[in-house]
């Protein structure tokens, strides 16, 4: 198969997780983890105050909040007691914030939801990368095929939560890490660091990263 072909194939697939991540979240209610995770990614942006939902690495709830520091006149409410004074507030001041102020709730989970879907793409094209290195073309689009169906990376790699950013952050930090070893210049090593970096923000299981390298 060459190469034209199969780049075609990826293309196709990945729009079309693209197209189904998209169409599925819209008028779909927000999940128990995404009432924490996003309010506490704006927090951390307009605040700079990293007092919510601290059992988790800040960088995937930033992403998800970027999008919505363009969405103008949304209240943060640093007026309540779960933002003051509660010592695991997240829950309540999630809900407050995106229900009880006014804010365009469903417009705000819409929007924080489209870096989860692009880091899901991210994650399937560096799946086809890597098997096509190690199998040829063929293997490359029936990893991605497999991923393309998946129903667990369908369902949660729409949504604002930490669990497929992991997946990606590890797979993009093994795949540099190998590369780093077969070929140790000073760029695949530097490239290698920097991934692994920032697959440690993703999540904390990250870690494993660690003894597993």
């Amino acid at each position: 198969m060459s190469n034209r072909t199969a780049n075609i194939i990826v293309v196709f697939l990945l729009t079309l997780v693209f197209f189904i991540a998209f169409f599925s979240v819209k008028n779909d209610s927000l999940t128990m983890d995404e009432v924490a995770h996003l309010p506490s990614g704006y927090s951390y942006l307009t605040q700079k105050d990293m007092r919510l939902n601290p059992e988790h690495p800040p960088l995937i709830k930033d992403l998800a909040a970027f999008p919505l520091l363009f969405i103008k006149n949304i209240k943060f409410p640093s007026e309540i007691s779960a933002w003051q004074k509660d010592v695991n507030g997240q829950w309540d001041f999630g809900r407050y914030f995106l229900y009880n102020t006014g804010n365009p709730a469903d417009k705000m989970i819409f929007w924080g939801r489209m870096p989860m879907i692009l880091i899901l793409i991210l994650l399937g094209f560096f799946i086809f990368k890597w098997a096509k290195e190690l199998f040829g073309n063929k293997a490359g689009l029936l990893a991605l095929f497999l991923f393309s169906f998946s129903p667990t990376l369908l369902a949660h790699g729409r949504l604002v939560t930490t669990d497929v950013g992991a997946a990606a952050g590890a797979t993009v930090a093994t795949y540099y890490f190998l590369k780093s070893l077969k070929s140790p210049a000073k760029k695949n090593i530097i490239i290698a660091g920097i991934v692994f970096g920032i697959a440690q923000l993703l999540n904390f299981s990250e870690n494993l990263l660690v003894p597993f390298f």
